[in-house]
């Protein structure tokens, strides 16, 4: 008798048990499966950062396509004096002569300006100063065209009164996130006036803008025989690239302002001497300068610096 109520007892135990132990599944299954606040706040936080990430790359994939077809087009223009392959028509008599900038004030501030007689001009000055002015007619601060060899790298060259606007502003003036390439605002539009003529671009990820003077800092032979092509509105400026290094953006790489020749001939010594690979070229007191400057990424102050020496003046 007393081993049946035992047995009994113990089944009861057991059944409780079991019972509990349901319950206590049901209870965690319906817990785990209700959205709490915290839980949902998470998941509107990811949402939300997802759908920002996408709009983002969305904006820059846009930006970069209205970049690409915009400065395609410009090229294009281009192109017959890049490739020297100029074509003259000889059916349109040359104009008598062009108004160009004769002071070193920015375009955006007008100035004196003075005839330049393409009587005495080559046909090459005289086609890029033709594309020029078509440039000019569509942005008022087109001061010229730049193209460096070994690269893909030939845009018009913009300057206004400060270093921020084409920073963030394309050739046609809209939002754009590679800007433009474009001179100190300190410097004269004319190149001839600087001892260091500074310009601007971005490092874009695409392939863009500056990025292409990385290949400098990887290709000796291409540094040397590397060339800086300036078509500016009196005359088609040659450098040859003589340093290129990495530096910050505190550095006096962007020095303007010299005490005279000698100063000046002492820092592009210097310029020389920091560069990855070496070249001997004749550096003068006498001769100026064109500096490159591009920044080695988003989130850092370190720059890539490229230096050429002014070699040849085209009219």
């Amino acid at each position: 008798m007393n081993n049946t109520k035992n047995n009994d007892f113990l089944q009861s135990v057991e059944a409780f048990q079991s019972s509990s132990s349901t319950k206590e599944t049901v209870l965690k299954k319906k817990s785990s499966g209700a959205l709490n606040p915290t839980r949902l706040l998470i998941i509107f936080l990811c949402f939300a950062i997802f759908a920002y990430s996408a709009y983002s790359l969305f904006e820059i994939y846009k930006s970069n396509l209205a970049s690409g077809s915009l400065y395609n087009d410009i090229y294009s223009d281009f192109a017959d004096i890049l490739n020297n392959d100029i074509i003259v028509n000889q059916n349109i008599k040359p104009q008598k002569s062009l108004l160009l900038p004769s002071t070193p004030n920015t375009p955006s501030k007008g100035g004196d300006f003075k005839p330049i007689d393409q009587n005495t001009t080559s046909i090459k000055f005289q086609q890029s100063l033709s594309k020029l002015e078509s440039l000019r007619s569509q942005n008022k601060h087109t001061v010229g065209y730049i193209s460096i060899s070994g690269t893909g790298i030939n845009y018009p060259i913009l300057q206004c009164e400060d270093n921020d606007y084409y920073l963030n502003h394309g050739f046609d003036n809209t939002n754009m996130k590679g800007g433009s390439i474009f001179y100190d605002f300190r410097c004269s539009p004319t190149p001839s006036e600087n001892k260091n003529l500074i310009v601007y671009g971005h490092n874009m990820s695409n392939g863009t803008m500056f990025q292409q003077l990385e290949n400098y800092t990887l290709n000796e032979d291409l540094f040397k025989n590397g060339t800086i092509t300036v078509y500016a509105f009196d005359a088609i400026y040659t450098y040859e690239i003589f340093s290129v290094y990495y530096t910050d953006a505190y550095s006096d790489y962007l020095k303007i302002s010299f005490r005279g020749n000698f100063d000046f001939e002492e820092w592009a010594k210097q310029r020389a001497e920091l560069s990855m690979f070496k070249k001997d070229v004749k550096i003068e007191g006498t001769g100026s300068v064109i500096s490159l400057s591009t920044c080695i990424n988003a989130t850092s102050d370190g720059r890539i610096a490229v230096h050429g020496i002014l070699t040849n003046v085209e009219q």
